[in-house]
């Protein structure tokens, strides 16, 4: 609806006619109603993590569990090129899952020591809308024209969103700051799963490559035997 009302207002405006003014106080608007859907989507996001932080950390310890409790690696009956090459690619794999997960948790750590200094200057912003509020409200009175009286209220509007971006942010900030400290235990068992599946699959190639080592040794004696 906002963009139609600025595709009514002819581009070719001077900027500081009505005209002029009301396409860049209606631009604004797109903006902060953008935000605002911005804002609302990353509110749903953060509903959907926190129900699944405790499948998560089940499942973490389950996997672990069974890591665990499953036999320390053997050698290879029959150990081949593509085999070692297989699982040398599945270990590069793993290395980067840790790598990743430890730069994702060292992010979260910062981003949770932000969030107080965050959650107050939206507080700052929030007082300034309230005012810009106050103020345009006694400029519709003192209005001469219906053009200065609309353009006044397109900016009642934005100032209005503005509060209500602001008041939604320091919710979702808030709500941010709590969802954080929960899913740190989440991730630390994330992280220690992902760690000991590196552990053991570099324990499986080293024994992969000796055992293929062995093979090659004795495919060149056969031959050596042969000649």
């Amino acid at each position: 609806a906002t963009r139609k009302k600025l595709d009514a207002i002819s581009s070719s405006a001077p900027k500081d006619s009505p005209e002029g003014l009301s396409r860049s106080v209606l631009q604004r608007q797109i903006e902060l109603l953008e935000q605002l859907m911005g804002i609302t989507t990353k509110a749903e996001a953060q509903t959907a993590q926190k129900a699944a932080l405790e499948d998560r950390l089940r499942i973490a310890k389950d996997q672990l569990a069974a890591l665990s409790a499953k036999s320390s690696p053997q050698l290879p009956a029959t150990p081949s090129k593509d085999g070692f090459e297989s699982l040398s690619a599945a270990v590069d794999h793993q290395r980067a899952l840790v790598a990743a997960l430890r730069n994702t948790i060292g992010a979260h750590r910062k981003r949770l020591e932000t969030l107080p200094k965050l959650i107050e200057e939206v507080r700052r912003n929030s007082e300034v809308a309230e005012k810009n509020i106050a103020l345009l409200a006694e400029d519709r009175n003192s209005a001469k024209t219906d053009a200065e009286k609309k353009l006044i209220d397109l900016r009642f509007e934005n100032a209005q969103l503005e509060k209500q971006i602001a008041l939604k942010s320091i919710k979702i900030l808030a709500e941010e700051a709590e969802l954080a400290e929960d899913l740190e235990p989440v991730m630390n068992a994330e992280l220690e799963l992902v760690e000991k599946q590196l552990e053991r699959l570099e324990q499986e190639l080293e024994l992969y490559g000796k055992a293929y080592e062995q093979q090659l040794a004795l495919v060149q004696q056969q031959r050596n035997e042969s000649l």
